[in-house]
């Protein structure tokens, strides 16, 4: 239950990890030229400083450059200043000059920010010095300039800024314990902030999202236990709620659910416990309850959330490598839908499930430890094919949930590939990639992207995209991520003999 799928503004806020045509996060076919996976670190995030009423506001988009409210500058600083604004406002004719230009930009910036540390636009020269090291994913350099900027900072709202963005940039480089013990640290030391509140939520987020569904849940009820009054506190109960679920603890989520469906205040949220209960059972594999629990949702008048309980049905029986099933759920929501951009989403989640069944397609590619990489050479086990690139930001949320994975099923008859998005040439860097980060798996590197031969096969339009192979090498499930990515597998792994 990783990604939300949000068809519409009527739909509901938490699904299944959805089919990849879904997962609102994935990295596009055409990424942009010289994409980082950091180009703007607080995507997906909210960082407005109160999820029940607190101020704090966000941080200065750092490409935006500083502020133009009138401010005076020193006589040293200002020529610098206007230099750096010349060239913000530069137009590069090519990649070499816009290379270039942040070549420049970088050097100013880094004068400006030690040269000048009493500066207005101090927080701004750092900002945006740190996302061109981002963006060139130089992470150790721009993890060391930050942790030393936020240790500089005395007030407490720059403080919770910083360390929000501190943790924002471990979290793209992949390391997430170190993002959660940021944040943990920062509600050690200002347990009554202002800012506790959204420290708190964040780091729930955080450790569901690398897969410490268990963490999270409980993160969420401390949170819930000290503000059970906020306006927010609905939306936190329902996403403890899908923690538990993913935590494994669906009986205590189906309690907690009940309780809340019967409170008065949560009547604008029915659909979304309806949901979650329904995925609860499902997820303990009972499936007459889920689907009864499905019916309510695909019986109500509202064609969002009738096509949400489509979905969720059409989900757990494609996790299950049940074609026909996943398919007749989402012609039933094709009905539902007229949208034009919803109905082509559907439409791809639909082609994606029609590979469910078929013989996967070979490839035969060279790893990047340079021994050949085929699929055929792991028949007779269950395979994880994994698309990604270093260069797509959603991705870097998948890899501690894949790190588990391998972890716990190597004594399986189980196994990952990599096939990497990455440009050709790139074999070392995306080694450093993958080491850095403990994908201990093989992995081979499709040199033309989305028009390579395997990406074509598979019909990857998007990335992440997983798909699950069975022992006798055909397509169990595509397209499913986080939990229930987990649990295909799970089911893919007991038909095994």
């Amino acid at each position: 239950m990783r990604a939300p799928i949000l068809l519409l503004a009527t739909c509901l806020l938490f699904s299944h990890s959805a089919t990849a045509a879904f997962a609102e996060e994935a990295a596009p076919a055409n990424p942009p030229a010289g994409a980082g996976p950091a180009a703007d670190p607080h995507a997906g995030h909210d960082h407005s400083g109160g999820d029940h009423g607190h101020g704090g506001g966000a941080h200065q988009d750092p490409a935006a450059g500083p502020s133009h409210a009138p401010v005076k500058l020193t006589t040293a600083e200002q020529p610098l200043y206007d230099e750096l604004e010349k060239l913000r406002s530069s137009q590069p004719k090519d990649a070499k000059q816009q290379e270039e230009l942040m070549q420049s930009a970088e050097k100013l910036l880094t004068r400006l920010s030690k040269e000048f540390p009493a500066s207005p636009y101090r927080e701004a020269y750092h900002l945006q010095l740190v996302n061109l090291m981002l963006s060139g994913q130089r992470f150790d350099e721009a993890l060391a300039l930050w942790r030393g900027y936020v240790q500089t900072l005395k007030e407490e709202a720059q403080l919770y800024q910083g360390t929000r963005f501190l943790a924002d940039i471990l979290e793209v480089s992949g390391k997430h314990d170190e993002s959660a013990k940021v944040l943990s640290e920062f509600l050690a030391g200002h347990a009554n902030s202002n800012y506790a509140s959204a420290v708190r939520h964040a780091l729930a987020r955080i450790q569901g999202g690398s897969g410490d569904s268990a963490a999270a849940a409980a993160t969420l009820a401390d949170q819930v236990k000290l503000y059970p009054d906020a306006v927010a506190t609905p939306q936190w109960r329902l996403e403890r709620a899908k923690f538990l679920i993913e935590a494994g603890d669906s009986k205590t989520a189906i309690s907690e659910l009940s309780g809340l469906l019967a409170k008065p205040e949560m009547a604008r949220f029915h659909a979304n416990a309806v949901f979650l209960t329904a995925y609860a059972h499902e997820v303990a594999s009972d499936m007459e309850a889920a689907q009864k629990e499905f019916a309510k949702l695909q019986g109500d008048p509202d064609p969002g959330v009738s096509a949400q309980g489509y979905l969720g049905e059409c989900e757990a029986w494609q996790k299950r490598g049940n074609k026909e099933k996943a398919l007749a759920a989402i012609d039933s929501c094709l009905k539902k839908i007229t949208a034009p951009a919803d109905v082509a989403r559907l439409q791809a989640a639909r082609r994606t499930i029609g590979f469910m069944g078929q013989p996967a397609p070979d490839f035969d590619l060279p790893g990047l430890d340079g021994k050949p990489l085929s699929l055929k050479a792991s028949r007779g086990q269950v395979v994880l094919v994994d698309f990604f690139a270093s260069w797509c930001r959603p991705c870097y949320g998948e890899i501690p949930g894949l790190r588990r994975l391998s972890e716990r099923r190597k004594a399986e008859k189980f196994t990952m590939i990599g096939v990497s998005l990455d440009a050709p040439g790139s074999e070392k860097k995306l080694q450093k990639f993958m080491q850095d980060r403990g994908m201990t798996w093989r992995a081979a590197l499709a040199a033309k992207g989305f028009e390579s031969e395997v990406c074509q096969k598979y019909g990857v339009e998007g990335i992440p995209f997983m798909v699950v192979v069975d022992a006798e090498g055909k397509v169990f499930s595509a397209g499913l991520r986080g939990a229930d990515l987990d649990a295909s597998i799970g089911f893919a792994l007991a038909k095994v003999k």
